[in-house]
């Protein structure tokens, strides 16, 4: 009889969880009067008993979720603006809903939402991470009509807090100043920051936590995302509303009839505690759902690099030297940083990947055996997304760049490619390819990202459709997939002159980050 009435309140929580356009304190009301009306029915012993059955484990936890959220509204609310106009929740009318399974531990609900009035279609994902406490959110926005959408905003996340006294924690950055840790009191007026320079990390990392002391509760949210962002925090009525996600091209993304594209995911947590327990729920589910597993650097190796005892141009006697110091000092893996390949200047012949023979008279074949004689993985750095003035591909194809204003985008003496180009795609893996070839293979690759591009950019006619660098950002992901993918064993490290794009996105196609330059 328990098991029935449980069955039946499992069914329950689910159809409102899926259909209801209440937030979930009126959803969770409506489940304790059926609780409440249930209790009735069967002893509150046995009732206990099959709570904790694990049959019914994914149950309680849902259920338990919805007592913490009990305070936040997650259905109704802001969504964006688009074509001049704010969108709530209210302006939407439901198409269809489902529940799925990613992975076994992974529960998946999408609602599919069509606009009253325009001709827009959102796609809402809410993902649950197992028993990590953390929640990821995802948006597909599809036009569905025969004239353009204007979006101006549309955060991946929108939460509604209760008004309360709160402090907000922020990550600040700058070169050889990363993730630094700026906590101040919330004083109920609206605080907003746009991330617009190119790099996810340059200023600001796209993280937040809101902690409410007298009640104990952390909120925290974070974007998943190595491109251009922006967050903001503002009163609304009775609630805070804590916005987070990307920013487009030129401030606006202007999606075509009958076009789609798909934002990047925001993840958050509502815990019972300090910051500390709120991190400790992220890192969980960083580390169980996020990170790439290889199992070469698990844990993670003791790394030599070249860069600081002599910064850019090194001989291969040198290099000799450093491989003998790494091996005496214990460490696992030698990484041959910036310089290896340029005549004159590192920086301007930044996409020139030919091991400079006048360093090298032998190619880069001769070191990396010398150092795996001593006992070392061998590593190379590359800044496979950028081009030097004074490169030959610079000379060649600056139509594989990304444009502004007619002319190929540039920063300081550095162009930025365009892998959403398959030519550029291609090109770049190849060229990493042809120095593994030239290694005998390659343990390591440090992917460096030392361009700030901004955030105008334009088609090669001109059009400024504002997806561009997010074009790039998706196809620099796959990228990194196919290398991980054709070479399992191969460490990929992520690094922006420091950590400047350092953020979850990233973090989930690399299997390590340089976090400093300091």
């Amino acid at each position: 009889m328990a098991g029935r009435n449980f069955k039946s309140f499992g069914r329950i929580c689910r159809y409102l969880i899926l259909n209801s356009r209440f937030n979930l304190k009126f959803v969770y009301l409506r489940v304790l009067i059926f609780i409440i009306f249930r209790l009735k029915a069967f002893n509150h012993r046995r009732y206990m008993q099959v709570l904790l059955n694990l049959k019914y484990l994914k149950l309680t936890v849902i259920f338990i979720l919805m007592l913490l959220c009990s305070n936040m509204v997650l259905a109704q609310g802001y969504l964006g603006i688009v074509n001049e106009h704010e969108l709530t929740q209210n302006d939407f009318e439901v198409v269809s809903t489902k529940k799925s399974r990613a992975q076994p531990d992974i529960i998946v609900t999408t609602k599919v939402l069509r606009h009253r009035q325009l001709a827009l279609h959102i796609t809402q994902q809410h993902i649950i991470y197992g028993r990590t406490k953390v929640i990821g959110k995802k948006i597909k926005l599809q036009n569905t009509g025969e004239q353009p959408l204007q979006i101006t905003k549309m955060p991946s996340l929108a939460l509604n807090i209760p008004l309360g006294d709160y402090e907000y924690s922020v990550l600040e950055n700058g070169w050889s100043h990363e993730l630094k840790l700026n906590t101040r009191k919330f004083n109920s007026s609206t605080w907003e920051m746009i991330s617009d320079n190119g790099r996810s990390s340059e200023v600001m990392s796209p993280w937040f936590a809101f902690r409410e002391k007298n009640k104990g509760k952390t909120y925290l949210g974070q974007l998943a995302w190595s491109g251009n962002w922006q967050m903001r925090f503002r009163p609304l009525n009775k609630y805070i509303s804590l916005e987070l996600g990307e920013y487009f091209d030129n401030g606006q993304l202007n999606l075509l009839p009958g076009a789609s594209i798909e934002l990047p995911e925001a993840v958050y947590a509502i815990v019972a505690g300090d910051l500390d327990d709120a991190a400790n729920a992220l890192h969980r589910y960083q580390r169980e759902y996020v990170i790439p597993v290889n199992a070469r650097n698990n844990p993670p190796l003791v790394q030599f690099n070249s860069w600081f005892p002599y910064q850019n141009k090194l001989t291969l006697n040198q290099a000799k030297d450093l491989i003998n110091d790494a091996a005496d000092l214990g460490c696992e893996a030698f990484v041959l940083d910036a310089g290896w390949y340029n005549q004159h200047n590192w920086q301007r012949e930044v996409g020139n990947w030919h091991s400079s023979r006048t360093l090298f008279p032998n190619g880069l074949g001769e070191l990396a055996a010398y150092s795996r004689e001593k006992g070392l993985k061998f590593g190379i750095w590359f800044e496979i997304e950028s081009l030097g003035d004074s490169s030959a591909l610079y000379h060649e194809h600056l139509e594989w760049c990304l444009q502004r204003k007619g002319q190929p985008a540039t920063s300081g003496n550095r162009y930025h490619l365009d892998f959403s180009n398959p030519e550029a795609f291609n090109w770049a893996l190849q060229s990493i390819e042809n120095i593994m070839q030239e290694c005998n293979g390659l343990d390591w690759v440090k992917l460096d990202y030392n361009i700030a591009i901004g955030s105008e950019f334009e088609t090669l006619a001109g059009d400024r459709p504002g997806n561009l660098l997010h074009n790039h950002v998706q196809a620099y992901y796959r990228f990194l997939d196919t290398l991980r993918q054709r070479h399992p064993d191969l460490i990929i490290e992520n690094c922006a002159s420091g950590a400047l794009r350092y953020d979850l996105g990233i973090v989930a196609h690399t299997h390590t980050s340089w976090i400093s330059d300091e």
